[in-house]
């Protein structure tokens, strides 16, 4: 399962590793488009953000087993570009000073939760873990820790990995299956 899957970019990697990603949720239908016409599986436009929406969720992956939760909760609340995009555009009275992407991890997390798939995967920008925002992913870990999950942290650069690009991420790993991690060279 990948949440908040855009138009593909975390499912890509997910297959390239041998999985199959079976459901992926968006709240973007043009995302979405692009991800139904590269990938198999439900495309669900679902606001995480919505309670409704995510229990509609939970109870349709409640009837099946699931192996791994992925998703990327929106990263532009983190992010220093994002946040002096935001900056800008609240002091132009252009966008909501309140903005509900910030929270978006905590549906991630309570989906993770309710479903308890075997791993999960979460990457996002680098500075989810800087200053206070540190705290957002002690969160995440701490609650998966509680619930018998194995976690790990590592921030990596993609170009290390063939992408051609030097793009920064922050990955929480979490397995409740095994507490054996080997990062690939």
């Amino acid at each position: 399962v990948d949440l908040f899957s855009g138009a593909g970019g975390l499912s890509l990697g997910i297959q390239q590793a041998g999985w199959t990603v079976v459901t992926s949720v968006d709240n973007d239908e043009r995302a979405l488009e692009t991800h139904r016409h590269n990938f198999p599986g439900l495309a669900l436009n679902l606001d995480l953000g919505n309670l409704e929406d995510r229990e509609r969720l939970v109870s349709l992956l409640m009837q099946t087993k699931i192996d791994l939760i992925a998703g990327g909760p929106p990263c532009q609340p983190f992010s220093r570009a994002g946040r002096s995009k935001i900056r800008s555009l609240v002091n132009a009275g252009v966008r909501d000073p309140n903005d509900h992407r910030r929270r978006l991890w905590k549906a991630f997390l309570e989906i993770v939760l309710e479903v308890k798939p075997r791993a999960v995967l979460m990457e996002n920008v680098p500075d989810m873990a800087l200053g206070d925002d540190f705290r957002v992913v002690r969160t995440i870990v701490d609650a998966l820790e509680n619930r018998g999950y194995n976690t790990q942290i590592s921030l990596v650069d993609a170009w290390e990995y063939g992408v051609p690009q030097h793009r920064k991420r922050l990955i929480v790993l979490a397995r409740q299956d095994h507490d054996d991690f080997t990062w690939p060279e």
